[in-house]
């Protein structure tokens, strides 16, 4: 399920759309030594966040789309906590013991001018 928190109200507003990914078991289910003991549920979590942050910056989701106008389109960043090198508990997602998985970005909305589009 992709379930959106907040709507940004305007494209030019600092505070992007906050969204986020839940993941039941059917759809993503790890072996038990990975969920029954809350600091490997902390790593998978970790490693989950260093995959998807890898993932949109090796696309180029995370990039600000300059635009030559007011009126041209705009938006469409997607962007996650980028992670350090420590393995820490993360608020961007959260691994629950009964496997399954909730993952937060947030993402500009596309818009043109001072409207969100779609």
């Amino acid at each position: 399920n992709i379930i959106m928190d907040r709507a940004q109200s305007d494209p030019y507003a600092p505070i992007k759309s906050k969204m986020r990914i839940f993941m039941s078991t059917q759809f993503g289910s790890y072996p038990a030594p990975f969920l029954n003991m809350k600091i490997r549920r902390i790593a998978l979590a970790d490693f989950l966040v260093r995959r998807f942050w890898e993932e949109v910056h090796n696309i180029g989701l995370d990039e600000v789309k300059q635009s030559a106008s007011y009126h041209s389109a705009k938006g469409g960043e997607l962007t996650i906590e980028k992670p350090s090198q420590h393995v820490l508990e993360r608020s961007s997602a959260i691994v629950f013991p009964s496997g399954e998985i909730e993952l937060r970005f947030q993402l500009s909305l596309p818009a043109r001018g001072r409207s969100i589009l779609g």
